[in-house]
């Protein structure tokens, strides 16, 4: 649904990075689009002096400026005012998660670095309607770790069970890792490969996983894991 808002109700516009060529982007983009009032900021201090010039802003801000973090920018803007609207550019996962959880009242937007100009016009005009956006990517950033971390605790979960294993039965999983086939690691370990088989079906059994690529999988993850910052 298109937005029909003057430009002029908006209000100022703090574009804050210490990308000197993303910042001219915007700005260029936003001056086109006949948004006025437009200022660069490229530290935490050049924002806060924007923020206490200007009234009713909508800020544009990276992850990080030249002398802060977006945490530290962020709770010094809030001691200063807190009538502003933050729109954050960030590819960090675990900043967007955080400001996605509604930990910061002030962040309205989220967006990554790699959205288009129409998305960032988009992401204004909804946050300067009071609600709060978030771009397709950011949403697939945010799904992506969350299957990351589901999948984790599970593996986790198997960690007692596989210290369990015997010894025979752990060479074999770890062999398994490494994606040698059954004949391979009959080789590697001179035992036939039924009895690789037989042990196979009892880490499975063991392990309560549900076939071969449960197994093979929580086999990788064990060695590029737990091995691996062993």
């Amino acid at each position: 649904m298109e937005k029909h808002l003057n430009f002029k109700s908006i209000g100022p516009i703090c574009i804050a990075s210490e990308n000197n060529i993303l910042c001219e982007a915007l700005f260029e983009y936003l001056g086109k689009r006949n948004f006025e009032n437009i200022g660069i900021a490229g530290s935490e201090k050049e924002t806060i002096n924007f923020l206490c010039a200007n009234t009713s802003s909508i800020l544009i801000i990276s992850s990080s400026l030249l002398d802060s973090t977006i945490f530290q920018t962020m709770d010094a803007l809030k001691k200063i005012r807190s009538d502003f609207k933050v729109i954050l550019l960030s590819n960090d996962v675990e900043i967007l998660r955080y400001y996605s959880e509604g930990k910061n009242n002030l962040v309205k937007g989220l967006l990554s670095n790699h959205e288009s100009m129409s998305d960032l016009y988009y992401c204004i005009m909804e946050v300067a309607y009071g609600l709060d956006y978030q771009s397709n990517h950011v949403k697939r950033l945010l799904q992506t770790k969350n299957s990351l971390v589901k999948e984790n605790l599970l593996f986790i979960s198997y960690f007692n069970k596989i210290k369990e294993l015997t010894k025979r039965e752990m060479e074999i999983f770890i062999a398994l890792s490494t994606s040698l086939s059954t004949k391979n690691i009959a080789e590697k370990l001179y035992i036939s490969p039924a009895t690789v088989n037989n042990h196979k079906a009892s880490i499975t059994c063991k392990l309560s996983l549900r076939g071969k690529n449960q197994l093979l999988s929580l086999a990788l993850w064990y060695r590029t894991t737990i091995i691996k910052s062993a």
